[in-house]
């Protein structure tokens, strides 16, 4: 196996199979759309007064969550059904008005529902409306409304604005719910924690600081999930399909890492990053890379020059790559599966399955 040192990138713009390809940074954050905000404000987009979850109605013992969502249209109604693990029948429901019901899906835990509602947006135009709004809202087991933030509304002057973006996560204990302030390209940028029983935030990290921590990584803030039983919390910094690095943020103490991806790493759907955010798996000849006349182009290149398509490991905190297999480049995804924080399970174009363990 070998090793290759890690060369870290400034700029998207990569080398690949002796041709130079430019990734031009987009993002696109509703141009007829106003962004407020400063950092450490916290308080632009609380519209009720929480309530302390210890009084919210939880799933009972032997109870779980389900929603119904047909999503045959943006915004209407879905159902919260709880049912018996045991029998597997329904005990109780309620209906929620107003859902985004093709965003970000609901996230069930045990003594709430999280789900974002929408009002006054015209879908079909593109145009806000009078009243217009977006906001995250919690419900309890009884059907109550319990928490609402709101991501966005009209300002004074009857304009729209965006205060977060419609992305979050909420900690598995509920204590915390993490949210994107603004977008790339705006001062107060930043990946914001917030307090749900008080709504204040609690830890904010702003892109600009990301940044000084880790010179040359770029991209948005793409929301990961937490982990390590919810006491961290990972997100990356994307620009299309291409991840620059993965950020780590460490519950209470608030600490982070931020950990570049490897030089060689081309944008696609074709990697993994390891369980605790550690090693990353990926191909330097990616099936898709986000648009499919590069990827053609790639392809043919390879076929037409002989090269092979290699399976890599990156030690993300090493900065060092190990190449594990190599393939004829075909249209074919290695279908990587971390089965361990250490142990990487792929498929060869045959279909046999090989696991590659990382040595500590």
């Amino acid at each position: 196996m070998k090793n290759v040192p890690i060369i870290t990138i400034p700029l998207i713009v990569l080398l690949i199979l002796g041709g130079v390809i430019v990734w031009n940074e987009s993002t696109s954050p509703l141009p007829s759309l106003t962004t407020t905000g400063s950092p450490g404000s916290g308080s632009v987009s609380s519209t009720s007064t929480p309530t302390q979850i210890a009084d919210w109605k939880c799933l009972g013992e032997g109870e779980y969550a389900e929603v119904v969502n047909d999503k045959k249209e943006s915004v209407g109604e879905i159902t919260i059904v709880v049912k018996n693990e045991d029998t597997d029948k329904i005990e109780y429901s309620f209906g929620v008005s107003n859902a985004a019901k093709r965003k970000h899906p609901p996230e069930i835990h045990k003594c709430g529902v999280y789900l974002l509602k929408s009002f006054g947006f015209d879908y079909a135009t593109g145009q806000a409306l009078p009243g217009y709004k977006n906001e995250i809202i919690s419900y309890d087991y009884d059907g109550q409304e319990r928490m609402a933030i709101q991501l966005s509304g009209e300002n004074s002057q009857g304009k729209p604005e965006v205060y977060y973006s419609s992305d979050f996560r909420v900690s598995p204990d509920e204590k915390y719910i993490t949210l994107v302030r603004g977008y790339e390209g705006k001062d107060d940028y930043a990946m914001i924690f917030k307090d749900i029983d008080t709504l204040k935030d609690i830890f904010i990290l702003p892109y600009s600081e990301v940044q000084k921590k880790s010179p040359g990584v770029i991209g948005s803030f793409g929301l990961g999930k937490w982990i390590d039983n919810g006491n961290i919390f990972f997100a990356d910094l994307f620009d299309g399909a291409w991840s620059s690095a993965f950020v780590k943020v460490y519950r209470d103490t608030w600490e982070y890492e931020v950990l570049p991806t490897p030089g060689n790493y081309i944008a696609g759907v074709e990697n993994r990053v390891s369980p605790m955010i550690q090693y990353f798996a990926y191909t330097d000849i990616p099936t898709f890379t986000g648009d499919q006349y590069m990827t053609d182009q790639i392809l043919k290149e390879a076929q037409e020059k002989g090269y092979q398509k290699h399976l890599y490991i990156a030690d993300l905190y090493k900065q060092t790559v190990i190449e594990i297999d190599s393939v004829p480049p075909e249209r074919h995804r290695f279908n990587m599966q971390w089965l361990s924080d250490t142990k990487l399970q792929y498929e060869l174009p045959d279909g046999t399955k090989r696991t590659y363990e990382v040595q500590t």
